[in-house]
């Protein structure tokens, strides 16, 4: 029997998966993209004493880092959260 965090959890992981793997993988990278670009963004802007950043230079360098990141955040939570599901149901079939 599951409890009801773990039923919502189901759920919640069931509807935000959906039944594409490749339209959640899109859809996460680019949202972590986005994250994690403005984040190193911010990031370097404090640390760094040069304001301008060195223009593009540094735009074009974030862009393939937090692509790369943005992907691997995405892949780890779905390989998580995908085992969690499988133990979960496995769980709830044993009982």
């Amino acid at each position: 029997m599951l409890s009801n965090t773990e039923k919502r959890f189901v759920e919640s992981w069931q509807e935000q998966r959906g039944d594409s793997k490749v339209k959640y993988y899109v859809q996460y990278t680019f949202a972590w993209g986005v994250v994690i670009f403005l984040s190193l963004f911010f990031i370097i802007k404090l640390v760094m004493s040069d304001r301008s950043m060195g223009g593009l230079h540094t735009f074009y360098m974030l862009l393939p880092i937090a692509s790369i990141l943005s992907f691997i955040a995405t892949h780890l939570t779905f390989i998580i959260n995908e085992r969690k599901l499988k133990k979960l149901i496995d769980r709830d079939k044993r009982a």
